[in-house]
């Protein structure tokens, strides 16, 4: 699986090399010049109530997190990543986005950084429960006023990247973990303003790359929320080269492929 759950010891400031796959290579963009990257987590209930491995959903994600920054760091320490959580009791952002909390600043790698997001990961282990810390208070009760927004989630992201002089010309990204298809509230003026939050983010040369964890129960069916989301973060084709007269206004509600809607990996039910 994409996330193996190996605890390795590995010191950021030993050098070395990481083993596990970096989920940045599912975009395989070529990485010449600065990367930057915000990794947002659904911290929402299901995300740390379903286990893998004996990890919550959300800690597998931040142990994949902190495996890219190590392998990152050794290689490219001038990159910049920042770390969000989505649909946390508490709201802990700059630009006051409910329910959003900045776990880590968007910032270059440093060793002791990674450290923190490991012991997060750690005392989750030893626990067999996640705790993000009393600043971000826990998840979000369900069915509360203001409910998780993906595209308030993408646009916090926007935000973080434009106000960041250092990203000019980087290879920008967006990697969310969840584990639900309808991440928002799932009527069509929901979808409808993530799909044109997700636009908006390809204009500005963000790439939006979702990693989807399966819940216990029945295979996770990725429908129409996500697909029409990530169909607007694509170029419209354009066959022999030549560029579609009205690309910028096309209609990019048609199905995203498949293999970039993937389950990562599948978990069973907490305890």
């Amino acid at each position: 699986p994409p996330f193996a759950m190996e605890d390795e010891d590995f010191d950021p400031d030993a050098g070395g090399e990481a083993q596990e796959a970096d989920p940045m290579d599912e975009a395989k963009p070529e990485l010449s010049r600065r990367d930057v990257v915000v990794f947002v987590i659904d911290a929402r209930k299901p995300m740390l109530e379903h286990q893998l491995g004996g990890l919550p959903f959300a800690f597998v994600a931040l142990d994949c997190v902190a495996r890219c920054m190590t392998e990152r760091i050794v290689s490219a320490e001038s990159d910049l990543m920042a770390v969000v959580l989505v649909g946390t009791a508490k709201t802990g952002n700059a630009y006051d986005f409910a329910h959003q909390s900045v776990l880590m600043p968007l910032a270059e790698l440093r060793a002791s950084r990674i450290r923190e997001l490991r012991n997060l990961v750690a005392e989750a282990k030893l626990f067999g429960k996640g705790d993000f810390g009393a600043d971000i208070g826990g998840p979000m009760e369900e069915g509360e006023e203001g409910r998780l927004s993906v595209s308030m989630a993408l646009h916090h992201v926007q935000l973080l990247l434009s106000k960041e002089l250092k990203a000019n010309d980087a290879t920008k990204r967006c990697i969310f973990f969840t584990c639900a298809d309808h991440a928002a509230d799932p009527v069509r003026a929901g979808e409808h303003e993530a799909s044109m939050k997700s636009r908006d983010m390809l204009e500005q040369g963000i790439a939006l790359i979702p990693f989807f964890f399966q819940p216990p129960g029945p295979p996770l069916e990725l429908g129409a929320f996500w697909r029409k989301v990530v169909a607007a973060n694509r170029k419209p084709a354009q066959p022999d080269g030549v560029a579609l007269a009205g690309a910028a206004d096309a209609d990019f509600n048609a199905d995203t492929p498949a293999d970039e809607l993937t389950v990562c990996a599948s978990g069973e039910a907490g305890a």
